[in-house]
């Protein structure tokens, strides 16, 4: 009788509800449940069914299931997104797309980049040309570098700080990549070709130190650097440093060996006289050390051992990477991300940026092999039909590229 009550608070009186209106009331009737029930079909069993969807005919329901190809091998396609035509599936390849972002000034030659894996990028040129970006590479603004006209060769950022080197022994430092403060190299006025930052201190190599050969100087801090002795039986003049399993590596021109390894940066050891080629470029990759030369399709490599086991390895792309002018300039021209080499080229009528095949160098393998992917970078004109080539590419740590031609033009593909 709760509903009888209810229509009692409502104001509505008990006795004009019959009896019958009561019953139906207090409840649908149960011939109105039995209508209910027959339109609704049973539901069928999912036994045997999983992964499958329910569908109706507008009678009755089934359980349907979703055409579906057998995917493709992903071997060999590392890096691609799976793709359907509508008939079967394959894999993709994501196409670069690029942005044409400044221009150096007076169209001074970019040399080298730098970034801190975040907003600050720095691109250092001929004739002193600094320029940095602090908006993740989009606006690019000439800075004070502190190098007058002087060729500012590389830079590098470790520890909050940027370090660009250049000619005649000249170092700048800089937090922001804005204001940029000139240190004391202790390298005289000897070329520095090259700064890296490695296991938690800044090397920078170069020309003529004591003896007459290669200088070295490093430091921890970007400010203060303290000058190295290296052996005699190199070359003059080095070009690259790397690091890996404890061993400092530089590389460059030949006299007896062509370089050095360390493994605390105060005592340097000339490399095996195996070595017997002027290298442009060293880096540890794969567990072990790959240095290239330059001016031929060559490399030697090693295991994760810089003392014994060079060895020669004949690349058959290698060449392509071959620098226009003097071969310090391959180390700016190189990258290596995500398993593979990047490089640009040196091909005026048609330059462009190649990938080696995933894996470059691994084990025993017997190549560096240009096969794989050519991916075509914006041409700028001179005049007419002259085309410029690109000098220097940079990628950071999420993938995203900077490169730059010969004519000073910056391009990224984020």
């Amino acid at each position: 009788m709760s509903k009888a009550r209810d229509l009692a608070n409502a104001g509505t009186a008990l006795t004009t509800v019959s009896a019958t209106e009561l019953g139906y009331l207090d409840g649908v009737t149960s011939a109105v449940q039995t209508q209910i029930n027959s339109k609704e079909a049973t539901l069928p069993s999912q036994t045997g069914n999983s992964g499958k969807y329910l569908t109706t005919d507008g009678s009755a329901k089934s359980w349907g299931t979703v055409s579906q190809y057998a995917l493709p091998s992903q071997t060999g396609n590392s890096g691609k997104f799976l793709t359907t035509n509508g008939t079967s599936e394959s894999w993709g390849s994501a196409g670069l797309n690029w942005t044409w972002r400044a221009r150096s000034d007076s169209n001074r030659q970019v040399q080298g980049f730098g970034t801190n894996n975040s907003n600050i990028y720095v691109a250092v040129c001929d004739a002193g040309t600094l320029l940095s970006s602090t908006d993740s590479g989009v606006t690019w603004t000439s800075r004070t570098s502190q190098f007058g006209s002087d060729r500012i060769h590389s830079v590098a950022f470790g520890n909050g700080i940027f370090v660009a080197v250049g000619a005649n022994g000249l170092i700048s430092s800089s937090t922001d990549g804005i204001t940029w403060t000139a240190r004391t190299s202790n390298m005289s006025t000897n070329r520095i070709s090259s700064v890296e930052f490695l296991n938690g201190n800044f090397v920078a190599v170069g020309d003529g130190a004591a003896g007459g050969t290669g200088g070295i100087t490093t430091s921890t801090d970007g400010i203060t650097w303290t000058k190295r002795t290296t052996p005699s039986g190199m070359g003059t003049n080095l070009l690259s440093v790397a690091y890996g399993n404890g061993y400092y590596v530089a590389v460059g021109s030949l006299t007896t060996t062509a370089g050095c390894y360390s493994t605390n940066l105060s005592t340097w050891t000339v490399l095996p006289t195996s070595v017997n080629d002027s290298l442009a470029y060293a880096t540890f990759q794969n567990n072990q050390f790959i240095v290239h030369r330059g001016s031929e399709a060559k490399a030697f490599y090693t295991g994760n051992n810089p003392t014994t086991g060079w060895a020669t390895l004949t690349s058959t792309g290698l060449g392509n990477i071959a620098p226009i002018g003097s071969a310090d300039d391959i180390k700016n021209r190189i990258a290596y991300y995500d398993n593979k080499y990047w490089f640009t080229n040196s091909n005026t009528s048609n330059p462009n940026l190649i990938t080696s095949n995933g894996g470059a160098i691994t084990g025993t393998a017997t190549g560096l092999s240009r096969a794989g992917t050519s991916y075509n970078l914006p041409i700028f004109a001179n005049t007419g039909t002259t085309y410029v080539s690109f000098s220097s590419i940079l990628i950071n740590s999420t993938g995203g590229i900077v490169v730059a031609d010969s004519n000073g033009n910056i391009y990224t593909s984020f």
